[in-house]
């Protein structure tokens, strides 16, 4: 079915780069002052989108008033909902119909610009942007490799520096310095979010020279997941040798029993609250003097707020150098192998975890 699935697409990309593509001359640079309106297509993973806000920070402090709209996934919504940097949201669900209506929807807007940022030859990307961009609106991408030919102009992606780096690079068509910018862009948590972490670490009536610890035990991907026997052990040993860390536990919905479980075993460990959003979570995070976790999003949301971070990841592609925590040259944990983070040591977490105490003191 997926061979099928991909001669269609393959069809659909020719003809509609057949009817509605027409290659633009690019100059060095573009009047941000002249445009009125941008949109950006990003509908991947919360992480991807995450390391995507300081573009849009950039933007928006370039031009106060130009709209940005974006075309994300359900997942990632939770992440920017009520941010006010972004003009209209845009789902792409995997649903022909549903999605051929929104396209519909989006084209009407005749942008200025379109900026794709799925770092990989798509054809669902390729054939969107060609449709939104009506001939008329330059066509931007990140990565692209095999599609160049359908794009105005790509940046490619840098293979050993930060994935912010890379996403950024859209922004010298205006002239503006990518590396001027700030890199550190937290998401946009209300302030109801903000109180409720602040009543819920209160709660802990820290001593004087007690650190919270933040310690994730999910990730979307299997191989990604440190056996909760680790954490148990982690957290125990911890009490032994760094008594002055305070643990709080972070678990995704399908993981908050395991999370609850856990804590009773670990004396002054606590879970989250439960039923938290995204946003709810992380606004805890700023509260923290370290957070543990392996490769997720929670990884670049806590280094968005300068919390010291210890990260797991498997050495698939070295990714990791592309997505490691943002402005450290430590905390990285890279598994022996491909197949899963488990095989890092618990001798290992520790030793990092002295170590970024060290570097962050």
């Amino acid at each position: 079915m997926k061979s099928i699935e991909h001669l269609f697409k393959k069809i659909v990309l020719g003809i509609a780069n057949f009817l509605f593509n027409k290659k633009l001359a690019i100059s060095d640079a573009i009047d941000i002052t002249k445009v009125e309106n941008i949109l950006i297509y990003r509908p991947e993973k919360i992480g991807d989108l995450f390391v995507s806000l300081p573009l849009m920070a950039a933007l928006k402090t370039a031009k106060p008033q130009m709209k940005i709209d974006i075309i994300i996934s359900p997942t990632a919504y939770p992440l920017i909902a009520g941010d006010r940097r972004f003009h209209e949201i845009f789902l792409y669900k995997k649903s022909l119909w549903r999605d051929l209506v929104t396209a519909r929807r989006i084209r009407k807007n005749n942008y200025d610009l379109i900026i794709d940022l799925v770092y990989f030859d798509s054809t669902t990307a390729a054939i969107s942007v060609i449709y939104f961009s009506k001939k008329r609106a330059p066509k931007i991408a990140v990565g692209k490799k095999k599609f160049t030919r359908y794009y105005d102009l790509v940046y490619e992606i840098f293979e050993k520096r930060h994935m912010i780096e890379s996403i950024l690079q859209p922004l010298k068509l205006f002239g503006i310095f990518p590396a001027s910018q700030d890199y550190f862009v937290s998401p946009h948590i209300d302030s109801a979010a903000k109180i409720r972490a602040q009543n819920f670490v209160a709660e802990f009536k820290l001593d004087h020279g007690s650190i919270l610890m933040g310690i994730n035990i999910s990730a979307g991907e299997r191989n990604r997941v440190w056996p909760i026997e680790n954490y148990r052990a982690l957290l125990n040993e911890l009490r032994q040798k760094l008594p002055n860390l305070r643990p709080i536990v972070f678990a995704a919905p399908e993981d908050y029993e395991k999370a609850v479980t856990l804590t009773k075993d670990v004396p002054k460990a606590v879970v989250i609250p439960p039923g938290l959003s995204l946003l709810g979570v992380s606004a805890l995070i700023p509260h923290l003097g370290l957070f543990i976790s392996s490769d997720t999003s929670l990884i670049h949301i806590a280094r968005s707020f300068h919390i010291p971070v210890v990260g797991l990841y498997i050495p698939y592609n070295e990714n990791f150098k592309r997505w490691r925590p943002l402005g450290q040259n430590y905390g990285v944990l890279v598994a022996p192998n491909n197949e899963s983070i488990d095989k890092i040591s618990l001798e290992a977490v520790v030793e990092e975890i002295r170590r970024v105490m060290r570097e962050t003191q």
